[in-house]
């Protein structure tokens, strides 16, 4: 039985694959962020003084981002992963996972904002004659519902955390006259007889 729970326990590593998958794929997503910078440097240095100058950058910042972003978050789900089924990592107060609640939460901000961000994009991008109310409607339907199920979580774990705890059970009154006595009462001969003789001094005293 010990075998069988040791082998179950150890099954919890197989976790880190999704864990080297997404750090890796998250790294490799920097280094290309910063290949496209340089790149964009360039572009920009050559286009300076003419019209497309700014919208290169604009467009180019907004890939940027996405970017960014998506490496972002597949960082937190390699960290999450291992936090949640290997063992604590030193990090930041505001990127510890203790949960899959935790997760999903930290996922959810960074997707809600990856939208936001694809839209902006597409507006950037806009000819004039394509319709954007679609796909902003859209968009704005599954944040309004990402943000929704975030707050019903948030509110569960706010309840949770205001429920009354149980109280501790009170010892009767006769428990703790027992509890008393038996504190009272000599644990040896020497002790009573020494118990005795106060007892009788007391006795004394008192007449």
């Amino acid at each position: 039985m010990d075998r069988t729970g040791r082998a179950l326990s150890a099954t919890r590593y197989l976790v880190l694959a999704g864990v080297v998958a997404s750090l890796t794929l998250s790294a490799i997503l920097f280094v290309v962020i910063l290949a496209r910078i340089v790149v964009l440097i360039g572009e920009i240095i050559s286009a300076v003084g003419s019209e497309g100058a700014l919208k290169l950058l604009a467009i180019a910042s907004i890939e940027l981002v996405d970017l960014s972003l998506l490496a972002a978050a597949l960082y937190i789900v390699g960290l999450g992963l291992f936090e949640l089924f290997i063992g604590p990592v030193r990090l930041p107060g505001w990127l510890v996972i203790a949960s899959l609640d935790d997760l999903k939460s930290r996922l959810i901000s960074v997707v809600v904002v990856i939208l936001a961000t694809s839209f902006l994009g597409q507006v950037i991008f806009w000819n004039g004659t394509t319709d954007l109310l679609p796909l902003g409607v859209a968009i704005a339907v599954v944040i309004l519902a990402l943000t929704a199920f975030s707050m019903l979580h948030i509110g569960r774990d706010e309840r949770r955390a205001t429920l009354p705890q149980p109280a501790e059970p009170v010892a009767s009154t006769a428990d703790q006259a027992t509890g008393l006595a038996d504190n009272a009462a000599p644990a040896s001969r020497d002790d009573l007889d020494e118990w005795n003789a106060d007892a009788a001094s007391g006795a004394t005293h008192q007449r």
